[in-house]
């Protein structure tokens, strides 16, 4: 503490109410990490997006599994590289979204609505996540 008050020209008793607090900030944070693991590799979440993907597309067969499993290595691509992830089941709304929508053979399209309330996302985390990848 003495040489940080000298180097800095700050009394003592300011830079160890300063750092004491710092440090009990860390311990706070590093105790709140340690309870609240969050763990996060893109392979083992784009594998857990197939699957849930797969399930969809047995429960309510409307898009191609196929191209929705290629959409979810671009989206997480995409996602990656912006720095934004969006809840799981908002990015699986996604894929299903631009599944549809890009699919030629089909007449009829996903209602967003039916969409978002089969996977149980929110109408504002949809559109925010839609526009931040650049989807119109």
């Amino acid at each position: 503490m003495r040489g940080i008050a000298g180097t800095t020209k700050i009394p003592v008793k300011v830079v160890n109410s300063v750092v004491s607090k710092f440090l009990c900030e860390l311990e706070q944070i590093r105790e709140f990490f340690k309870i609240n693991s969050v763990s996060y590799t893109p392979s083992s979440h784009l594998r857990k997006m197939k699957i849930y993907l797969h399930k969809f597309s047995r429960f309510a067969p409307v898009f191609d599994f196929q191209r929705a499993k290629q959409n979810a290595n671009i989206l997480q691509t995409k996602l990656n590289h912006i720095c934004f992830w969006p809840q799981f089941m908002t990015q699986i709304a996604v894929v299903i979204y631009v599944t549809d929508k890009n699919d030629p053979h089909s007449e009829k399209k996903i209602v967003q609505t039916n969409l978002r309330a089969l996977c149980g996302c929110s109408a504002y985390a949809f559109h925010r996540t839609r526009n931040k990848i650049g989807l119109k």
